[in-house]
């Protein structure tokens, strides 16, 4: 496992698909945009950049996406924006997103995090070990250092909807986990 080799590789992927994908067909965007979110949501690499230009031209997609691309940039979103205010995870207004025990700067910078309870967490950040507590409800930060965060509106909620919408409609919604099993056999799972 090489961190730098994986930044290096993200950091190219970021600045290709948003350039790319505006000259790709209807049809393979369709194809493409949920394979690439999909992967980057299982291996944990978030851009936000990258993931606004992958929803921005997928909605003009919505009725060109098959079933299980649908689902795919549903799961992928999902996991890079949550619908919760009961942990940690989400985006942070100018700041970045917390998933999981990482924290990825608006930068693009990937700090460990030391999740201590629901509400407590720890950071260690040139040096210095800061202390944060979850508060109101979720959807404040405070720490140790006295600044206070604020969690951020869930930037494609609308996007999310329309899936959603998307899904029910096409009675999908026990297959989106599924997704990850990739497009050649998400079909096999069972309900």
């Amino acid at each position: 496992y090489n961190e730098q080799y994986d930044a290096a590789l993200m950091d190219r992927i970021t600045a290709v698909v948003p350039e790319k994908s505006r000259a790709w067909t209807s049809r393979e965007a369709a194809m493409a945009l949920p394979q690439i979110s999909l992967a980057c949501a299982i291996l944990g690499q978030w851009n936000h950049a990258m993931m606004t230009s992958i929803a921005n031209r997928s909605m003009d997609l919505l009725g060109h996406l098959s079933p299980w691309g649908t689902c795919a940039l549903s799961s992928a979103f999902e996991d890079f924006y949550p619908d919760t205010c009961s942990s940690f995870d989400g985006a942070w207004v100018d700041r970045g997103v917390i998933r999981g025990s990482s924290l990825v700067w608006d930068k693009g910078r990937v700090v460990r995090l030391q999740i201590q309870g629901p509400t407590t967490l720890q950071m260690e950040l040139q040096g210095e070990i800061h202390t944060v507590s979850l508060k109101d409800s979720g959807m404040r930060m405070f720490w140790s250092d006295g600044d206070v965060w604020e969690r951020a509106d869930r930037p494609f909620a609308e996007f999310q909807r329309l899936l959603a919408v998307t899904i029910g409609r096409g009675g999908w919604t026990h297959k989106i986990s599924h997704s990850r099993l990739g497009p050649d056999r998400w079909h096999e799972r069972p309900r």
